[in-house]
């Protein structure tokens, strides 16, 4: 009777003691499965990722080695046009997935965000299309995520001095426009990203080198820029390059690591 009750509290305390560690792996998984990064305006909980946009610009300055890549970049316009269209929403998704990943949250955009109620008002007081467009035969828009509409650029400058740079609206002006976007969507953080092609040479002897840059930029409810995350791809090769094909390949090095590239925190409000 004695070993029977031995048996039977082993295997009671066996058995607590498995509901105990699988209890304390659910708890915990989640927060190991998911790598934070130390913002210390608090825990976020809910993001909406406005736009992804896709922009090439050309190599600045008057020089002659600045004049030969703008000649090589100008004659393949029609295919790098074509390549950005093609991956502007692909990176818009993998941009989602990494913010996914990095906080471990709600991501609103695509078409969760375009079927809101909302969604159409909002585009028409907000949206900033004229911005996007650049007086540039060749590269003649700033392309942005289906759908998607662009609030945060306020214009985009062309030219040998310029190249095709975009410049956002003044922080006064986005610490109105932004709480406005958050307390619409009732959220409290909203995000976009910004995808660059572009290339230098720097002597008439030497190929061009080719260059994808990236950065998200991650806002609070009262317009504060609170993190960034960026990566920066580069092809370099010794003979004459395929200017095209070098941009692919960076586009597809890019998204092999999109889920990996973190965000750094840049501001905390003091309450």
């Amino acid at each position: 009777m004695k070993s029977r009750n031995l048996f039977f509290m082993k295997r009671c305390l066996s058995y607590t003691r498995t509901i105990v560690i699988l209890a304390l792996i659910i708890v915990l998984l989640p927060q190991c499965a998911v790598k934070r990064p130390p913002l210390s305006t608090g825990v976020v909980d809910k993001v909406a990722l406005l736009a992804t946009t896709v922009n090439f610009q050309q190599q600045l300055g008057i020089s002659g080695p600045a004049a030969v890549a703008r000649g090589q970049f100008n004659k393949r316009a029609i295919e790098i046009n074509s390549l950005m269209s093609n991956y502007v929403d692909t990176f818009h998704f993998a941009v989602a997935s990494n913010l996914k990943n990095q906080l471990g949250c709600e991501v609103l955009y695509g078409k969760e965000l375009h079927s809101l109620p909302q969604y159409n008002e909002l585009r028409k007081n907000y949206e900033r299309a004229e911005a996007l467009n650049k007086e540039d035969e060749n590269f003649p828009e700033v392309l942005i995520s289906s759908g998607d509409f662009n609030f945060i650029i306020a214009q985009t400058k062309v030219g040998p001095m310029n190249g095709g740079k975009t410049v956002f609206l003044d922080p006064a002006e986005l610490k109105v426009t932004i709480p406005n976007l958050c307390r619409e969507l009732n959220v409290k953080h909203v995000a976009v990203a910004q995808f660059v092609f572009t290339g230098f040479r720097t002597s008439l002897i030497l190929p061009t080198d080719t260059y994808l840059n990236y950065t998200l930029y991650l806002y609070n409810e009262y317009g504060d820029l609170i993190a960034l995350s960026s990566n920066n791809e580069r092809t370099v090769k010794l003979l004459e390059i395929d200017l095209t094909g070098s941009y692919r390949d960076m586009a597809k090095a890019y998204l092999s690591k999109s889920e990996l590239i973190e965000l750094q925190p840049l501001f905390s409000r003091k309450k």
